[in-house]
């Protein structure tokens, strides 16, 4: 079936492991329900609603209080997604990590059968790197910097920080940078390489058989899906 092709691995804002649905309370009292549906998130009005009101594939998207910013994975046919409200207050932090993608990898040369690799460990760590990318900003702003110091410090950072004790003043500064760039920095110390992915078929039938499906980091090398192992014996 369909949902086999693909694998998912989400996480909370602790790095723990949750189910591909997912609800968070929104401060503004309306709950917010995202589920990871093949490589890309549904939005319910409802946590019991089962017709989603609309889906998101990449940019971000501001909901009743809860900002979902979701980016198209270069290194597997998917995408990751961040979901996150709270965080100030008297309003904890909620969260969700995910990544979304086709479990199955290209070998190339339109002759060779494609390989079930699940999550990749380099999707998982392009995720690391987009969440924790930097650049070097103007203090305040670029504006009115000229372009040959911002190309100098952007080549050797440790001018930069040189220039801040020179001129005693905080000329330059280290900001986040990307499409995660809005993230909470608590989310930052998630390591997506430790969390564990399943094949959504597999979880699929676990819901409705009552099982767990199996789960693996990413990188490792996973058991045929059970619509795999269906459609062998069928074959057999």
């Amino acid at each position: 079936m369909a949902l086999s092709d693909y694998a998912q691995l989400v996480v909370n804002q602790d790095g723990e492991n949750i189910p591909n649905r997912v609800t968070l309370q929104s401060p503004y009292g309306e709950p917010v329900t995202l589920e990871f549906y093949k490589n890309w998130v549904y939005l319910f009005e409802k946590p019991d609603d089962e017709r989603s009101s609309s889906a998101l594939y990449s940019g971000q998207l501001e909901y009743r209080g809860v900002t979902i910013m979701a980016v198209r994975s270069r290194k597997q046919n998917g995408t990751l997604f961040i979901a996150y409200t709270g965080g100030w207050g008297d309003y904890p932090l909620q969260a969700v990590m995910g990544i979304a993608v086709s479990a199955y990898r290209d070998r190339g040369f339109g002759f060779l059968e494609s390989a079930y690799v699940g999550v990749r460990r380099a999707t998982a760590r392009e995720f690391n790197r987009l969440l924790n990318r930097k650049r070097w900003q103007r203090w305040g702003s670029s504006y009115g910097t000229p372009m040959w110091i911002l190309r100098l410090v952007r080549k050797a950072p440790w001018l930069g920080f040189l220039m801040n004790i020179r001129m005693k003043t905080p000329m330059f500064v280290h900001t986040h940078d990307g499409p995660f760039e809005s993230a909470p920095d608590q989310l930052r110390n998630v390591d997506m390489t430790l969390g564990l992915w399943a094949n959504q078929g597999d979880r699929y039938f676990g819901e409705h058989l009552d099982f767990e499906a199996d789960h693996y980091r990413p990188g490792e090398t996973p058991e045929p899906s059970i619509a795999m192992r269906m459609i062998g014996r069928f074959r057999a």
